[in-house]
């Protein structure tokens, strides 16, 4: 091999060399400015999805509240026993005669029944 084929050989390993180290820093550089531009953004996104998630399950029970509260302001209003139930247990309305009965334990009233007076 001429001394020339081989210098102009040491040349083209050079030049290839130079524009893989370029190329692989190009690279190495475009992925930190990805790291540095994306990940607050990344962050904020994580942080919004969990704040989703979180009035996701509070629609939820908000949800199933309302149904409950629809379901008993019904129920008043085409249920006369239920009227009458909740007439004695928060108005402690009652009937002429009736007497009521308290369960108390530790200053709690674990059940009442009736609504009248009693002796």
């Amino acid at each position: 091999m001429p001394k020339n084929s081989i210098v102009r050989e040491i040349y083209r390993k050079r030049e290839r060399r130079a524009i893989l180290v370029w190329k692989l820093s190009l690279f190495v550089g475009l992925v930190f400015f990805s790291l540095i531009v994306c990940y607050p953004k990344m962050r904020r996104i994580e942080e919004l999805e969990s704040t989703c998630a979180f009035l996701q399950h509070d629609i939820e029970k908000e949800t199933r509240t309302n149904e409950e509260l629809t379901q008993r302001r019904d129920r008043l209003m085409h249920d006369p026993e239920a009227i009458e139930e909740l007439a004695k247990s928060v108005l402690e309305v009652r009937r002429p005669g009736e007497r009521v009965y308290r369960l108390i334990q530790e200053g709690k009233v674990l059940v009442q029944k009736g609504g009248g007076e009693l002796d």
